[in-house]
């Protein structure tokens, strides 16, 4: 009994020490993790704070620093949120001068999307203020990023001030004046769209928004497509500018009507200059199902089909050209089938012309010369070496063998002269006649990004100027048009007298276009007559074309210069347009109409000027008169 207590006391005393010790272990445990807590909240506490004290500390500074400043820490925030907060909070306190220094240096931010970012923000921050400022800072800034500034202008302006908003839009012109718009229009979809086509037309862009307001509504209806089309048909906008909405609600009506949509589509687009819209409009409805709509519009009459056929061999050669020609091989008794073909044929030239050239067996063969210009003019120009691999195989379809590399030729010239003009005369070898047909669809484009080269090259081949044989006319032609009126003057001497005739002429045309009219008249003071085996012409008729153009652009400015004319026939020449012009367009006084009528009394004109051209040179003895026989139409 006494042994059995022993080992009850023992056993006790066990049992006590282990539950201590796990308590003790347990307590330890608790106060450890509480601890941890404690420290977690008192980190989480200071990373806080130490954040807060961050930006208050970055604000600070924002608010004591230049722009320049200002802006250099702006970039350095990746956050956009607090980018926009510091910078709010920064233009609460600027002066005018500093957020006009600031706006400037906006300008230098070479990251895109940061510039653009920080510019909206001055834009929307100012437009609760002062807009009108802001719209005058937007005008200045490059045009191709103006567009995102005047949405963030004119949703604010708009909701604050619609009459002051409009008023900025009218300021406006192009694309500016639409984008403007169309953010009043999509901002303000509270007000009624009577409301809105008066603002809209207010702005002189009734249509861009009764456009705007439709595609809106076909949006809003898109789940019932009989609603969305009836209302595309009534609406106010032309439907050939609504091609992509009737496409979209066609698919979605189909559903309901299967291929009796066609029908309504050809009753809208029913002339021939309407086939590409109609094929636009039908090409996802026909789309999976290109023989089933074949069958169904081959069995329509005459009278129903309409533009149909047309359309359809267009927008399933989009889809699928090889099923689209054999498909329309089942027309082989229709009158319409010689179109059918040459449709599919231009149009898979178009759309794909490495896939046509690639299976150009399958392309009917009396459409095959057509369909190898269309493709061979895009492939040469986007892709001159791929045109030259093919032209092998092409020339095996065609018997003008001339024809392809020429198209390369003067393609490739658009993108790189030199590299044309050098494949030309190699392609060309001993071929004299195809060298000069190649360098000559070359020499245009070459002017202009060599013309050294180009006059080196000018007496090798022919003018475009079918009467003259070089091309050194076109060198002079080509500088007028590209405006380098100077170096085209200053080239010609070096051209013979009938090639500078033609080529003073072009020159005093282009000297009145740009507004140099008196240089016109000096360069036609030594004006050339060209050889008479060539043409009739002269300075006569040098003089009237410019007086002419004169008299169009400027009659007061002509009226002017009147007395100081050298002879009695310029002074007539020039008053003979200018009573002309007063018939419809009324800008002299009565006194300055009967002064040009007594010049032209004292110096009457043939109708006929070739007429004149000839007794000038007859008075010069330069041709005998006498032995000239006129046609009756120019006698008088």
């Amino acid at each position: 009994m006494k042994s059995l207590s022993q080992f009850h006391w023992t056993s006790a005393k066990l049992s006590a020490l282990i539950v201590l010790t796990v308590s003790l272990s347990v307590l330890l445990h608790i106060n450890t993790k509480a601890e941890n807590v404690d420290n977690g909240a008192r980190l989480a506490s200071t990373e806080a704070s130490t954040v807060k004290e961050l930006e208050q500390s970055n604000q600070a500074n924002l608010d004591q620093r230049t722009p320049a400043e200002v802006l250099d820490d702006l970039v350095k925030i990746d956050s956009t949120f607090q980018r926009t907060s510091s910078l709010y909070a920064y233009l609460d306190e600027v002066s005018e001068n500093d957020l006009l220094d600031l706006w400037n240096r906006t300008e230098d931010i070479k990251r895109t999307s940061i510039r653009a970012h920080v510019q909206t923000t001055i834009v929307r921050k100012i437009a609760s203020n002062n807009p009108d400022q802001a719209l005058n800072w937007i005008n200045d800034v490059p045009k191709i990023r103006r567009t995102p500034l005047l949405k963030a202008l004119f949703r604010d302006w708009s909701v604050i001030k619609l009459d002051k908003a409009v008023e900025g839009a009218e300021s406006l012109n192009g694309t500016d004046r639409r984008a403007a718009l169309a953010t009043i229009l999509s901002t303000r979809q509270d007000l009624s769209s009577s409301t809105l086509i008066d603002i809209a037309r207010e702005l002189g862009l009734e249509e861009f928004a009764l456009r705007q307001i439709s595609t809106r509504e076909v949006r809003r209806r898109t789940e019932q497509p009989s609603s969305a089309w009836d209302w595309l048909v009534h609406d106010r906008v032309d439907d050939a500018k609504q091609l992509n909405e009737f496409k979209l609600v066609a698919s979605a009506l189909k559903e309901e009507e299967g291929f009796d949509v066609l029908l309504q589509a050809a009753s809208l687009f029913t002339g021939k200059n309407d086939r590409t819209a109609l094929s636009i409009v039908i090409e996802d409805v026909i789309a999976t199902e290109l023989s089933d709509t074949f069958d169904f519009v081959r069995n329509l009459s005459i009278e129903e089909r309409g533009e149909l056929p047309s359309a359809l061999a267009m927008a399933a050669t989009r889809i699928d050209p090889e099923i689209a020609l054999r498909e329309i091989a089942a027309w082989s008794d229709d009158p319409i089938y010689v179109r059918l073909q040459q449709i599919a044929s231009t149009t898979w030239a178009q759309n794909d012309p490495r896939g046509m050239l690639d299976k150009f067996e399958l392309v009917p063969q009396f459409t095959r010369g057509k369909a190898l210009d269309i493709a061979f003019t895009h492939l040469a120009y986007v892709s001159p070496q791929e045109a030259i691999n093919y032209l092998k195989r092409a020339n095996q379809f065609l018997s003008a063998q001339a024809l392809l590399p020429s198209i390369i030729a003067e393609q490739w010239s658009h993108t790189d002269p030199e590299a044309a003009l050098e494949w030309s005369k190699s392609f060309a070898g001993s071929n004299s006649e195809l060298r000069k047909r190649l360098m000559g669809r070359v020499f245009r484009n070459l002017i202009v990004s060599d013309i050294d080269r180009a006059i080196e090259i000018s007496g090798e081949i022919h003018s475009t100027k079918t009467i003259l044989s070089e091309a050194s006319y076109d060198v002079v032609v080509r500088l007028a048009k590209m405006g380098r009126l100077d170096d085209a003057i200053a080239r010609l001497p070096m051209l013979d007298n009938n090639a500078r005739f033609f080529a003073i002429q072009r020159l005093g045309h282009a000297l009145v276009e740009a507004g140099e009219p008196f240089a016109a008249l000096e360069l036609g003071a030594n004006i050339p007559r060209p050889d008479r085996n060539v043409m009739v012409t002269g300075p006569v008729i040098y003089f009237d074309k410019v007086f002419d153009l004169w008299a169009t652009r400027d009659p007061k400015q002509l009226f002017e210069i009147l007395p100081s004319l050298a002879t009695p026939l310029l002074r007539s020449l020039a008053a003979r347009p200018l009573l002309d012009r007063q018939k419809s367009r009324p800008v002299l006084s009565n006194e300055s109409v009967e002064y040009a009528e007594a010049l032209l009394s004292v110096n009457p004109l043939p109708k006929n000027l070739f007429l004149l051209e000839l007794l000038q040179q007859d008075e010069e003895g330069l041709i005998d008169g006498d032995q000239i026989v006129l046609p009756p139409e120019m006698t008088e």
